[in-house]
Formats: structure tokens, C-alpha cells, sequence
């Protein structure tokens, strides 16, 4: 049976698939790359085609970025049409972006100096760029922060792209089709020409391009926003018993085809991870998943943060010491959320602390 109540695509949903995000990502960066681990290692309790499932799944939840992308362009395409003020709504998202980057950057980064991991030559330098997300000198996994900023930067244009004259769902999606066929195969063609070789050594390219990469998934994000596309489903297809089966089906068979190169086409596989899940989660037997999902979909920036500073430099045998691949995928969770939660508290006392320093301040 399915759980009774607002049948729009709500906030709540929206933190509940940032939730399904973040376990994503979690599990892509714990189980795919076998080279970032140093004397640990995980059993994977079964296999899938060869490959430890694990491992398998964590290839397909590379989804989790364009997933993210996809909900910023729903996000920031709905909160338009309701304030209208795009230059406070910009400010107002790279203000969010960068505060919750630089408290974990704050915390962090004296921990890898203190642990002895902080860069040997230029520390600074690498300080400095990594501070405003041009380098990742600490860790790799924080590159997403000023492609973001670019699309939040760069959503006026886009929006009027989208609100075109004469736009449809159809032509839309068959554009954002072009412009990912041109990024992923035309663009890194042209990049290979003489004339081109200068800027596509620059560092100015790597972060466009990784924009670049990411810019589908946001336009998908857009048009799902611009026609209510996502609250038509909830309403019509939620929790029916034959969709919820068809549901499932198309998600075992995007995890699979995704298994064949079909990388380029993260954007697509995103929309059908989000579609699918708001399809299954209604039903009241997944009511437990869906509140579990919301609260981590609530501190998903922080753990996205945090989750390989963890399971990479600073605490990789904790990270592993459960062995089985299941069991470290909860824990490394259960740490990421303890972590979040742990950071907000801290700066939260901080706070205080300077609010009172102020008014006796001020008394004097």
C-alpha cells in the first residue's frame, strides 16, 4: 500500500533523493578505487559478471554527481519562478556553497598538517587554491565546489535558454541530447587541434570542462522543474503496484546497460535513479528507507565533504576495519553523519560563543 500525502514533488523528496545521493557517492568512492586504499581491503559478499558487487555497483554510482547536478537545476529553476530576484538568489547559493565548504575546509586541512599529509612544496600556494576550490590538494573529491558555483553563476542564461519561445519538453530534451553530444565528442576532438593545445593545458579548462560535464544533468534539472514533470509522476504512477514493478525493472537494467560505457549518458541514468525512486518509496513498507534517506539527504553536503577525507587520508583502517563491504558502507555512513552533525554542533557553539563576546563588547 502506499503512504498517504502530498502528492507534489516536495522538498522532502528532494532531500530524500540527495540522500540516495550521497550513499551513491559514498559507495562509488569506497569500492571503485582500489588504488586510493594502503593495506585494507574489503570482501564483498557476492559476485556480479566477474566483479566483486561492490565493486560493480560502485562503477554505476558515479550517477551520484548528476544526480546532485540534476536536483540543483530542479532547486534553483523553482526558487526562481517564485522570488524572481536571480542576483540575490546567486549570491544567496554561492554564500551556502561556500560556507559549508570552507567550516569543513577549516577543520580538515590543519588535521592533514597535523597528521602529516598537508602538501610538501608550496603549502601556501596550495592552501590558498584549495581554499577557493581551484586546486584539490587535500582532497580530490572537493573539485565539484567551483564547477557548481559555475552553473549557480551562469542559471540566468541557462533559464532563459529554457524559457525560450516556442519550448516544449521534447525540444528541449533533444537540445540538451546536442549539447551533451557536443561536450562529450565533438569539444575534447576540437581540443586536440595545434591552436587549441595552450588552453587545454590550462587549469582555467580542466574546471570549465568538468562544468561542462555536469551542465546536462542541471538543464534536465530545469525542464523536470519547468513542466512539473517530477510531480506528475509522484501523482500518477507512485506507489501503483504494476509502475513500482516497472520501476524496479528499469532500474536493474540502467545499473546493467550502465555497465557498457554508457558513462556519457550519466544524465540520462540520473533522471531514470530519481524517477524510479520517487516511483518505489511511497509505498508504506519503504517508509523506514525513505525517513532514513531524508535525514541523511539533510547533511548530504557535509558528508559529501567529508566521506573521502575519512575513507581516504585521515581515518582509512577505522573506515575499513569492518571488512565486509556492506558493513563498511554503514559505518562509513554512521561516521559521515556523525561527522556532519558533529560540525554543525561545533560551529553552532562557536557562535554562541562570539555572540557573547559581542555583547559584553558592547556593554562595555
Amino acid at each position: 500500500m502506499m503512504e498517504v500525502g502530498h502528492m507534489e514533488f516536495t522538498r522532502r523528496d528532494t532531500k530524500i533523493m540527495k540522500g540516495i545521493a550521497i550513499c551513491l557517492m559514498i559507495c562509488h568512492h569506497t569500492f571503485t578505487f582500489a588504488d586510493r586504499l594502503h593495506g585494507v581491503g574489503y570482501v564483498s559478499l557476492f559476485s556480479v559478471f566477474g566483479y566483486p558487487f561492490a565493486t560493480f555497483f560502485g562503477h554505476f554510482s558515479r550517477v551520484c554527481l548528476y544526480i546532485f547536478t540534476l536536483l540543483g537545476g530542479y532547486g534553483t529553476y523553482v526558487s526562481a519562478k517564485k522570488n524572481g530576484d536571480l542576483t540575490a538568489l546567486t549570491g544567496r547559493h554561492l554564500v551556502s556553497l561556500y560556507t559549508t565548504y570552507w567550516k569543513v575546509f577549516a577543520i580538515c586541512v590543519p588535521l592533514y598538517f597535523l597528521a602529516g599529509l598537508g602538501p610538501a612544496e608550496h603549502p601556501v600556494q596550495d592552501v590558498i587554491y584549495s581554499f577557493l576550490g581551484m586546486r584539490f590538494s587535500f582532497c580530490e573529491e572537493w573539485w565539484f565546489v567551483v564547477p557548481y558555483a559555475l552553473l549557480t553563476i551562469t542559471f540566468p542564461f541557462m533559464q532563459r535558454v529554457i524559457d525560450r519561445k516556442n519550448a516544449s519538453p521534447f525540444a528541449d530534451f533533444a537540445l540538451i541530447l546536442l549539447i551533451n553530444a557536443f561536450i562529450y565528442y565533438i569539444l575534447p576532438k576540437l581540443c586536440e587541434l595545434p591552436v587549441f593545445a595552450p588552453l587545454a593545458a590550462s587549469m582555467l579548462w580542466d574546471l570549465s570542462y568538468a562544468t561542462l560535464t555536469v551542465l546536462p544533468s542541471y538543464l534536465v534539472g530545469c525542464v523536470l522543474a519547468k513542466y512539473g514533470l517530477l510531480s506528475a509522476v509522484k501523482r500518477e504512477l507512485a506507489g501503483r503496484p504494476v509502475w513500482v514493478l516497472a520501476a524496479i525493472a528499469v532500474f536493474g537494467a540502467t545499473v546493467y546497460i550502465h555497465t557498457y560505457n554508457w558513462v556519457q549518458y550519466d544524465f540520462i541514468n540520473a533522471a531514470l535513479v530519481v524517477v524510479c525512486a520517487l516511483i518505489v518509496l511511497p509505498l508504506k513498507i519503504a517508509r523506514p528507507a525513505a525517513w532514513v534517506l531524508e535525514k541523511l539527504g539533510e547533511e548530504s553536503t557535509y558528508m559529501w565533504l567529508l566521506h573521502t577525507v575519512l575513507a581516504y587520508h585521515l581515518a582509512q583502517r577505522l573506515v575499513f576495519l569492518p571488512k565486509y563491504s556492506i558493513l563498511i558502507f554503514i559505518w562509513l555512513v554512521a561516521l559521515c553523519y556523525a561527522g556532519a552533525k558533529l560540525i554543525r554542533l561545533f560551529y553552532a557553539a562557536l557562535g554562541r560563543i562570539y555572540a557573547r563576546l559581542f555583547r559584553a563588547a558592547a556593554e562595555v
